[in-house]
């Protein structure tokens, strides 16, 4: 009965159990062949116990206890000096945060099985978690040497060269396209990289490599547009959005890039049309509108001949949001720039009836925190300041930069790419990409 019980954990377990067993645990299906030294003879009875500790330890990583498992993992140890058991104690210290511990048993791992794939795979993952760039890309090297044909690793790859040499990245994605065939993702982090380094022609070339792949996918078609608004090739861009607006009428963004273009060409009632159009939404929310609006006052320094039209927008906002500061803000801040300056006391003197903390006033807060390393606080800050302005990309910078110190990635992540797409400048789009890109390499 005790043996059929061991038989079962171990077929539970599938053939990496049995590939223990017979001295030699491949990482993946795709690993090749050892071709590390044989190890020293383990005697039989100290095998089958390094085994049993082994699969006892996998049985506490399954349960999510991974302080147990290293324990058990750890007497395997002491009876056979296995690749497969260094790499299990590296993922689970990997998981608990214990960085140099897991770099030192993944390089044990990849010293005595130099040529399984998932083992420089999971020490790449570790060294990225580490931040430290050189060594993980020095093992996706290996990864993709060891296994030419895994196209993920020539990715991975890619991303992590991208942080340090954008143009020896782009002969990398090259490659991938050239081994493996066109690839929307590759295409898309090729197109990132012209478009920082302002190449927007080869930027449009990688976004239409995307679109014939996939011809109906509205994103794509959107961001093809902008690149076409950027290159002062605004019809061309009106095109593509003509045909999109047909598709999905009621869509705020793609109101918003056309608004944008028109803007542009100094079509101003045109312009100001596409709203019209959004506020036939009776769900369409004031922070909305008064994103839309701002597309407007964005444009006031390259020509102040957008102000009436801006003004007559946020008039629209205020009266149907009378409760609401923001509108009597930025007509305040418009009739400064009018130098109407009984207007703008009346403007701003609403606005302080309405909400007694200025705009900013939280922002400061959580800047003052920060310098505090008082991340928490800062957190609830920059939130206070979203809660009035969910779009505003610095904010959602900073709320990102607070989350990093409080080490939640995933939500650090969300707010940069959220702070990219609603950044003013080139300059700021091409900060939040790459802090972006560093954020993504640390999370994968």
């Amino acid at each position: 009965m005790k043996g059929k019980v061991v038989r079962e954990k171990i077929m539970s377990l599938g053939l990496a159990a049995a590939l223990f067993g017979a001295g030699m645990l491949a990482g993946c299906s795709g690993s090749q062949k050892s071709t590390a030294p044989a190890a020293a003879t383990t005697p039989p009875a100290d095998e089958q116990a390094s085994l049993s500790f082994y699969l006892q330890g996998s049985l506490y990583d399954q349960k999510g206890d991974y302080a147990k498992a290293i324990l058990e993992y750890q007497k395997a140890l002491k009876l056979k000096q296995d690749a497969a058991i260094y790499h299990a104690m590296a993922k689970d210290y990997a998981i608990l945060g214990d960085n140099q511990e897991a770099i030192e048993n993944g390089e044990q791992a990849v010293q005595r099985d130099p040529a399984n794939r998932s083992y420089h795979e999971t020490l790449g993952q570790i060294y990225v978690n580490a931040e430290d760039l050189e060594h993980a890309i020095a093992q996706y090297k290996e990864v993709v040497r060891v296994d030419s044909s895994y196209e993920q690793g020539w990715l991975n790859l890619g991303r992590l060269v991208q942080l340090q040499n954008p143009q020896e990245a782009l002969k990398l994605y090259t490659q991938v396209i050239d081994r493996f065939g066109p690839n929307s993702d590759t295409y898309f982090q090729m197109a990132q990289i012209y478009d920082l380094t302002g190449k927007l022609d080869k930027a449009t070339e990688a976004v239409q490599g995307m679109l014939d792949l996939d011809p109906g996918n509205f994103e794509i078609r959107k961001m093809l547009g902008d690149l076409y608004v950027r290159r002062d090739s605004v019809d061309v861009a009106l095109k593509i959005y003509s045909d999109l607006a047909e598709r999905k009428p009621g869509n705020l963004e793609l109101r918003a890039a056309i608004a944008h273009a028109y803007l542009t060409k100094q079509d101003y009632d045109h312009a100001a049309e596409q709203l019209d159009l959004i506020l036939r939404k009776d769900t369409l929310s004031v922070d909305d509108q008064l994103r839309f609006g701002q597309i407007f006052t964005s444009f006031i320094q390259k020509d102040s001949a957008v102000v009436p039209h801006a003004i007559k927008l946020f008039i629209r906002i205020r009266d149907e949001h009378p409760e609401d500061w923001r509108p009597y803000w930025f007509l305040g801040a418009m009739d400064n720039i009018q130098k109407d300056d009984s207007a703008a006391f009346i403007n701003f003197s609403k606005v302080k009836e309405l909400q007694p903390y200025p705009p900013f006033y939280f922002f400061n807060l959580g800047m003052a925190a920060m310098q505090k390393d008082d991340y928490k606080a800062a957190r609830d800050d920059f939130a206070k300041e979203l809660d009035r302005d969910a779009y505003y990309h610095e904010f959602h910078f900073w709320i990102a930069a607070a989350y990093l110190g409080l080490n939640d990635i995933a939500q650090a992540k969300a707010h940069l790419a959220i702070a990219m797409e609603n950044s003013a400048t080139r300059k700021d789009h091409a900060l939040y990409a790459a802090k972006l890109d560093r954020l993504s390499a640390r999370a994968h």
